[in-house]
């Protein structure tokens, strides 16, 4: 991932005040502005934030901290269209903080356990593929894929209305939370479907 040049000037960086004597430099930077996106690749998130139309893409996971509103939090608790500081590392783009103020999350949805977490995902329905009493559906990004199993314990809404799963269909517009380690998708929207 490359990192916007004219934003990377901007950044406040953290190298303190003085040399170490030749030390390896610090590569931890901040970046403020608007979460743009938030795409779920693996066991990571891909999080565009958007400051002042310069867009930097950081990488999110398992080690990255989440506070909104000065609580702890976690990675699906970020949503588009939060105001974010982030703590990131600009060799990696790796986030190792974000800091969330006045943003949603759902408050509290912390359960579940184990390895696994909810991500979220958005884009275009790519493909549908039948599988027992299931679908694999496939959800592109601009060419980032995400497939999730969607079932009869997936929550789906199409255009604000509880759906099933024949209601899916290529090419709609669609987002929602999955399990990072089952793929099984919680919630499942549609929207102009």
């Amino acid at each position: 991932m490359l990192l916007d040049r004219e934003v990377e000037a901007t950044l406040l960086n953290n190298n303190g005040g003085g040399g170490n004597g030749g030390g390896k430099p610090n590569t931890t930077a901040e970046v403020e502005g608007v979460i743009d996106s938030i795409t779920a690749i693996a066991d990571e998130l891909e999080v565009t934030v958007d400051k002042e139309g310069n867009i930097v893409t950081l990488v999110a996971d398992n080690r990255t901290t989440v506070f909104i509103n000065g609580q702890p939090a976690d990675l699906p608790d970020l949503q588009v269209g939060d105001k974010a500081k982030v703590t990131y590392d600009t060799s990696t783009n790796h986030a190792s903080e974000f800091m969330i103020e006045g943003g949603g999350g759902n408050g509290g949805e912390n359960g579940g356990g184990g390895n696994g977490g909810q991500l979220s995902f958005e884009g275009f329905i790519n493909s549908i593929t039948t599988i027992a009493d299931a679908l694999e559906v496939t959800v592109d990004k601009e060419g980032t894929i995400v497939t999730v199993i969607v079932d009869s314990q997936t929550n789906i809404t199409v255009n604000e209305q509880s759906a099933g799963l024949n209601d899916l269909q290529v090419g709609d517009k669609a987002t929602g939370k999955y399990d990072s380690s089952t793929n099984h998708a919680s919630e499942f929207i549609v929207e102009g479907g």
